[in-house]
């Protein structure tokens, strides 16, 4: 608690913003592919995140690096539990939850955030005019050292880097995103700025392509996929 109450005082102001109120979505097959455009934006200072380990019998640690208005840091540490043992970014930060015309809950998932977005976005007029951040967080379980952050005054959509798919009818929906209790007590993020809400209306696609569409229209007797060959034995190295 003490961590949060100084990212409080100090901290970036963390909130979910919504680029749209109403977005129009295709359906491919029986699945439609869901991005609210819902942005996690960093406002007054950057959010900013360490990763570090001094070597590979050492679990990743995650410490929160805030930036003063005065000059100089303050070091935030979070539990490792957000990241796993491989680094793809803040597991379960967002809650997103579909609910149809009768306000009946008809699909939700857990989505993870990746800060260092390959197309992070300005969030205001004022800015900067770049970001100093990587464009991806890393998938692999390698790096000993990682900086993940969204500069200030930018956003990152958490729902387009997971190209969640849902069975849905067609019709009037509303998507919901939440960020979740951890992450919001965390980051001291009020109730007011950790959710988000857009309209969705799903319609039939158009014939044509997309990742959606090709998967939905492979031939029927295509098939989806070939086994790999087993992998050749290879030895364990203690010290790669």
């Amino acid at each position: 608690m003490a961590g949060a109450g100084a990212a409080a005082a100090t901290g970036p102001h963390v909130k979910l913003i919504v680029a749209q109120n109403s977005i129009t979505v295709p359906r491919y097959g029986h699945q439609v592919y869901i991005d609210p455009g819902i942005w996690v934006a960093s406002l007054g200072s950057a959010l900013e995140l360490d990763l570090q380990r001094p070597d590979y019998a050492t679990p990743l640690t995650i410490t929160q690096v805030v930036h003063l208005a005065g000059g100089g840091t303050q070091r935030i540490p979070w539990p490792a539990s957000v990241i796993g043992t491989v680094p793809y970014g803040l597991k379960d930060f967002v809650n997103l939850t579909v609910r149809n015309s009768a306000g009946k809950v008809v699909g939700s998932s857990r989505l993870e955030f990746c800060p260092d977005s390959y197309d992070p976005e300005r969030a205001s007029p004022s800015s900067p005019a770049t970001s100093p951040y990587p464009q991806e967080c890393v998938g692999d379980p390698f790096p000993k050292s990682l900086v993940w952050g969204v500069a200030r005054g930018w956003a990152v959509d958490p729902a387009e880097q997971t190209f969640h798919g849902m069975r849905l009818a067609l019709g009037h929906y509303t998507v919901t995103e939440n960020i979740t209790p951890t992450y919001a007590q965390l980051l001291n993020i009020s109730a007011a700025d950790a959710a988000a809400t857009v309209k969705m209306t799903v319609i039939k696609a158009s014939a044509g392509g997309g990742l959606g569409a090709h998967a939905a229209n492979r031939p029927p007797g295509q098939p989806k996929s070939r086994p790999l060959k087993s992998a050749p034995a290879v030895p364990a190295l203690a010290n790669p």
